[in-house]
C-alpha cells in the first residue's frame, strides 16, 4: 500500500513539471551560490613640483605637487584618499582642481589636486655620506578594504618635474610600489569580529643621493689633511722628539672635533656609519704614529749618526705604509659597505 503510495506520488511529480528536493550539504549550496567580489583598480599619479626640507635628523621631508586618481565606480575615492605618512594631518594642504568629478572619454573619472605637506620617512644612514633614500608619500583608501579595491601606479604620466632641485641632493628619478597593509586588527568593529583590517597601499618615492663631491671635498678632505700633519712628524729628525710627539697629538685631537662637527647633523643610528669607519682607520694610523715616536725616543740617545740614519728611513717606510693602509681601507669601505 505503501509502495504505491509512493509510486503515484513520483508520477503526479514528474507529470507536472516540479523537481525533487534535492537533499544536497548546505556548505555545498552556499559554494554554489557564492560571489567572487573583484576589487575596484583606482589608479594614481604623481606630478612632484618641489621637494624640500629633507631633514635626516627628524626623519621627515616636505612634498609640493600634484596627485590624480582615475576610477570607474560610483563612490569617490578621492574624497577618502589618505596619506598615511604625512606628519601632521591638519596642516596637510589638499586643494581639488575640480568640484566634481570629470568623466573621460573612456567612461572612468577623474579627478586631480594638489597637496603641500611634511612626510615621515625614516632615513638609513649606513653608508653616510655616500647614501640615497627614498622620498617616499604612501597613500590608502581609509574606507575600503583591499578586497573593495586596488592601487596602481599611473606609469605613463606619473613624472618629475624637470627643473626640480632638491638642496643638498642629487636626483635619480622615482619609483613606486604596491602592497597590502596588514594592521592586524579590525579597530573594534564588532561587524566583522575576527576579521583584521587589509588596505591596498601605495607608496611613490623620489630618490635622491648624495653627491660623491660632498663626500670628498668637504668631509674626507679634512681628515686627510689633518692625517697628513700627523704623518710629517715622520720626516723631521728623530732626536726632536718634543716636536714630533706633538704633531699627532694635535692631529688626534682635531680629528675627534672633525668626527663630532658631522655626527651632530646625524640621527641616533646606533651604529657605526660609513664615515664613522674610515675616522677608525684614521685614529689607528695617528696613535701607531705617537707611539712609534715615543718609542724611539729612548733608543736615540744612544744612536750615532749612522744609526740615526737607518731610522729616517725606517720612519719614511713607516710613512708609506700608513699611506697605502689609508688609501686602500677607505677604498674598501666605499666599494664593499
Amino acid at each position: 500500500m505503501i509502495r504505491t503510495l509512493s509510486i503515484m506520488i513520483l508520477a503526479i511529480t514528474l507529470a507536472s513539471g516540479i523537481t525533487a528536493p534535492s537533499f544536497s550539504q548546505p556548505a555545498e549550496i552556499e559554494h554554489q551560490a557564492g560571489k567572487v567580489l573583484i576589487p575596484e583598480v583606482v589608479t594614481v599619479g604623481f606630478y612632484p613640483i618641489n621637494v624640500y626640507g629633507v631633514d635626516p635628523t627628524s626623519s621627515t621631508f616636505t612634498y609640493d605637487g600634484y596627485v590624480w586618481l582615475r576610477w570607474r565606480g560610483l563612490l569617490n575615492p578621492a574624497e577618502t584618499l589618505e596619506f598615511t605618512n604625512a606628519v601632521n594631518k591638519s596642516s596637510l594642504s589638499k586643494v581639488m582642481l575640480y568640484d566634481e568629478p570629470q568623466l573621460m572619454p573612456d567612461g572612468s573619472k577623474y579627478q586631480i589636486m594638489r597637496i603641500e605637506s611634511q612626510f615621515f620617512k625614516p632615513f638609513s644612514m649606513s653608508r653616510f655620506p655616500l647614501d640615497s633614500h627614498g622620498l617616499s608619500v604612501e597613500v590608502e583608501d581609509s574606507l575600503r578594504g583591499a578586497d573593495l579595491l586596488t592601487l596602481e601606479i599611473d606609469k605613463a604620466d606619473t613624472k618629475l618635474n624637470p627643473s626640480m632641485v632638491v638642496a643638498g641632493w642629487k636626483l635619480e628619478g622615482w619609483s613606486a610600489q604596491t602592497a597590502v597593509n596588514d594592521y592586524t586588527s579590525n579597530f573594534g568593529d564588532t561587524n566583522t569580529p575576527g576579521q583584521a583590517s587589509r588596505f591596498s597601499k601605495l607608496s611613490f618615492a623620489i630618490e635622491v643621493e648624495r653627491p660623491p663631491s660632498y663626500f670628498v671635498w668637504k668631509l674626507l678632505l679634512p681628515l686627510f689633511v689633518v692625517l697628513c700633519g700627523a704623518w710629517i712628524a715622520l720626516l723631521l729628525n728623530p732626536t726632536l722628539t718634543e716636536t714630533r710627539a706633538a704633531l699627532p697629538a694635535s692631529a688626534l685631537l682635531t680629528t675627534v672635533f672633525l668626527q663630532q662637527s658631522y655626527n651632530g647633523a646625524l640621527p641616533d643610528t646606533g651604529g657605526l656609519v660609513l664615515l664613522d669607519k674610515i675616522y677608525v682607520i684614521a685614529y689607528v694610523l695617528i696613535v701607531l704614529t705617537l707611539a712609534r715616536i715615543i718609542i724611539n725616543s729612548r733608543a736615540v740617545e744612544s744612536m750615532d749618526d749612522a744609526g740615526i740614519h737607518r731610522l729616517r728611513t725606517r720612519d719614511w717606510v713607516a710613512l708609506l705604509a700608513q699611506l697605502l693602509i689609508f688609501v686602500c681601507g677607505t677604498l674598501a669601505l666605499v666599494y664593499t659597505f
